[in-house]
């Protein structure tokens, strides 16, 4: 069986020799359709399928957390878990002897790394006390920090870095496999937990507790535990009762899940497009090998004639379809080591960092996988036309019964390929509609000719608020001015560059008995009084602050109008109203309204923002906002030199135009909807070729019956329309089958979609039209074919 095979594969090897142009066009249709779907895969093998580089990574869950406080009670009271660690991420202040940066951290409990599993690959963990106050100050470096700014030296253990203004011993340095919680983090420290300063302890909802379960524990017992402590801690909060609803949502997950976190749902969905977009090729590759296998009926019949069996026919042609697929396949794996370069400049942030996607083994595995399924798909009803060839009648024979049964069986092939493909095209439709309603929203400022710039403080440094209004202040005045600005102003968190927080607020006259839950505002920010003219934000009624808004003046705030109709009805009705912090603290009285902002996303709707002005609060972190009269990134030069002229240890960073700021925010519409337009279009160019190749083949076959109709006078339009009819009939079948299907998948994709419905009218008549036209068009070169054929020549042949 064995020889056999090797056998059949050589002779495979020369038959496709002898038609180099359609084994090309097969190898290149596999190879596009196998690696289309290697290359996502590649992709959710680093995101959803590579396990986590811990030991026993299965019993590491997400859990609920909140406050430090809530971390502490779940680390000691969930039976369910063996042990529970926490961590939150911040971006902090570098210093060394090479000068300042800013780098993204975490700040962890001291039994973090302990939890995970993990040792470093130079130097020690944390102290078991680590995050006990008084205790030494320690970091952690992650490998790539180590390389890249210390040149892998080994003695940077116990060497003293400046971390956000403290100095810190360096404990030791991560394997490159730890890069927890995101591959981003370039360094960690021990959190500091304020056990003795209930706000800090109750008030700073900023931790996620992940956890190792117990051998015998279920998440959903795990996950009623936690429900049920939440409602306790409800009433040993000493700073306010949270509500009844805290705590409801609390869950456990598998680690796994929560680290893939958004990327989940767009890797399905694009594994379905690509899915789909393999069957469209299998369709049109078993179309292609059932014309081969027509032409070599006679070569079959007279094989079948000298004794081979129905079984070694099938062999045969499965060989040759086996030998077509793998070098597909092969082709694939090039296309996706190319593909996933390509992919890494447009790869949202979610979708992890290009580092991590590789072709591994077990991509390797799934486009070998790929190509054996391909080999059934497309080479089994072949092998069994093949092997139901019949010497005695078919030697002599036209074969109009096997001719009629094929032609059936590959219009049905297309018309599943037409159908497979304009559900793709619908999808892409809505996709493309929704991104263009995502362009044309309004984001509330002017993004053109706009800089932005990062200014963090560490805390040691600027331990008081007057040295930080100091710096600030000082730095306003540098700026205003200079060459090429034309407006400068300060913000803690400008819009769209990452989620800008809010707060619980008191609100005169309301909920002021301090035992009920207080109204939120999705957005809190600290600004300069130049904030609203260089951002181009319109100020709807009252005022702006100005210079006399000082730290030791009566506390003002500008609200966005969503925030006045929320608590006061209208813009008119909020100007002199008074809101406060949710602690004990003076009133602020509101004195301007202005209009509604994009703040974390353009898709959002939660707009409602406080503005407080800098003078009346202390952030370490603020952001340049510049509205330039040239190229906006041509001047960060300007940003740094004045930062360095007032101290050279504050890190500037993520310096970005505004125009580039929106662009990023909608990063992941555009990502999904040019990939998917493109599988779209690849599948519809399938299905276009498919349609032509049937009704070429029809012409041809009924090549003397066209002669004698023309021969009998009828006309070459009666001709043309004759063919164009049949390849209407195939698309107009296609074009229903795929409106069914996308009408029932719809419901998938309706989380990807703004502004628009998954049932847009639009999207739904137009591109049935675009469909039909490339259709048309596919048909209409071998119906020409037909109406200029010569009736005499024809019968002549025959």
């Amino acid at each position: 069986m064995f020889d056999g095979i090797l056998q059949d594969l050589r002779l495979a090897l020369r038959s496709l020799r002898r038609a180099p142009s359609w084994a090309a066009t097969v190898v290149l249709t596999l190879a596009l359709g196998i690696g289309a779907n290697v290359a996502i895969f590649s992709v959710a093998d680093a995101t959803l399928f590579r396990p986590l580089p811990f030991p026993n990574a299965n019993e590491l869950v997400s859990s609920w957390g909140a406050s430090a406080a809530d971390y502490l009670a779940v680390r000691e009271r969930i039976p369910s878990f063996k042990a529970a660690a926490a961590y939150s991420e911040a971006d902090m202040n570098v210093a060394d002897d090479a000068g300042a940066a800013r780098a993204a951290g975490a700040e962890v409990s001291a039994n973090f790394f302990p939890l995970l599993g993990v040792h470093p690959a130079v130097g020690h963990l944390f102290a078991a006390d680590a995050d006990e106050p008084g205790t030494a100050r320690e970091v952690m470096l992650t490998d790539a920090l180590w390389r890249a700014r210390y040149h892998a030296d080994r003695a940077i253990v116990g060497r003293t870095l400046t971390i956000e203004g403290i100095s810190r011993t360096v404990a030791g340095v991560m394997p490159a496999s730890v890069t927890f919680p995101n591959t981003a983090v370039q360094l960690w420290i021990p959190a500091a937990y304020g056990r003795g300063n209930a706000g800090v302890l109750w008030g700073l909802w900023k931790y996620h507790v992940i956890a190792r379960m117990r051998p015998d524990a279920l998440p959903e017992k795990a996950a009623a535990e936690l429900r049920a402590l939440a409602q306790l801690l409800r009433h040993e909060n000493p700073m306010w009762d949270p509500g009844k609803s805290f705590g409801a949502d609390a869950s456990v997950v598998p680690l796994q899940k929560k680290v893939a976190g958004p990327a989940r749902l767009m890797l399905v969905a694009l594994m379905g497009v690509v899915g789909f977009l393999f069957l469209v090729t299998c369709a049109n590759v078993t179309n292609l090998v059932l014309a081969r296998a027509a032409a070599r009926e006679r070569e079959f019949t007279i094989r079948a004639s000298l004794g081979s069996g129905s079984a070694r026919v099938v062999r045969q042609v499965l060989s040759e379809t086996l030998v077509l697929a793998s070098f597909g396949a092969a082709g694939a794996v090039a296309l996706t080591w190319v593909g996933v370069r390509l992919l890494g400049g447009a790869l949202p942030a979610e979708l992890m960092q290009l580092a991590t996607v590789r072709v591994s083994g077990r991509v390797l595995g799934f486009a070998a996988l790929l190509s054996v399924v391909a080999t059934l798909l497309c080479g089994f009803v072949p092998a069994l036309r093949a092997a139901r060839a019949r010497p005695m009648r078919e030697l002599g024979s036209r074969g109009a019964s096997q001719s009629a049964g094929r032609k059936r069986l590959s219009s049905g092939l297309v018309i599943a390929e037409l159908a497979l493909a304009a559900t793709l095209v619908l999808g892409a439709g809505l996709l493309l509609r929704s991104f263009d309603a995502l362009r044309r929203v309004d984001p509330g400022f002017a993004s053109a000719q706009l800089l932005t710039a990062r200014v963090t403080l560490a805390p040691g440094s600027y331990a008081a608020v007057s040295s930080r209004l100091a710096f600030f202040g000082a730095l306003n005045d540098r700026l205003t001015g200079a060459p090429g600005l034309k407006s400068v102003a300060l913000v803690n968190s400008p819009p769209l560059r990452g989620a800008v927080y809010g707060s619980a607020l008191r609100v005169e006259g309301e909920f002021e008995d301090m035992r009920h839950a207080l109204p939120t505002i999705d957005h809190a920010q600290v600004i300069t009084p130049s904030y609203f003219a260089t951002m181009g934000i319109r100020l709807v009624r009252g005022r702006s602050f100005t210079v006399d808004d000082r730290s030791d003046g009566p506390p003002v705030a500008v609200v966005s109008e969503s925030v006045a109709r929320k608590f006061w009805r209208n813009d008119a009705d909020a100007i002199g109203k008074r809101i406060g912090r949710p602690y004990a603290s003076p009133w602020i009285t509101v004195v301007g309204v202005v209009a509604d902002v994009k703040q974390d996303s353009l898709s959002g709707n939660d707009e409602s923002t406080w503005y407080t002005p800098l003078s009346q609060a202390g952030p370490t972190d603020m952001t340049v906002v510049a509205r330039t009269s040239s190229d906006p990134a041509a001047l960060a030069a300007t940003v740094r030199e004045a930062v360095a002229a007032l101290d050279r240890s504050v890190p500037v960073s993520d310096v970005r135009t505004m125009g580039d700021v929106v662009s990023a925010s909608v990063a992941r519409a555009r990502f999904m909807t040019l990939l998917v337009w493109a599988f779209a279009a690849l599948a519809l160019t399938l299905a276009a070729v498919g349609i032509y190749g049937v009704v070429a083949t029809l012409v041809s076959q009924r090549r003397r019956e066209l002669a004698i109709r023309m021969a009998l006078g009828a006309t070459p339009l009666g001709v043309l329309g004759l063919v164009l009819r049949h390849g209407a009939l195939l698309a107009a079948l296609g074009l229903a089958g795929g409106l069914a299907m996308a009408l029932g998948l719809t419901r998938f994709i309706a989380g990807f979609l703004f502004g628009v419905g998954a049932t847009d009218p639009v999207t739904f008549v137009s591109v049935p039209l675009i469909l039909l036209a490339v259709t048309t068009l596919a048909t209409l070169v071998p119906a020409i074919r037909a109406m200029r054929s010569d009736p005499g020549l024809a019968m002549r042949d025959e």
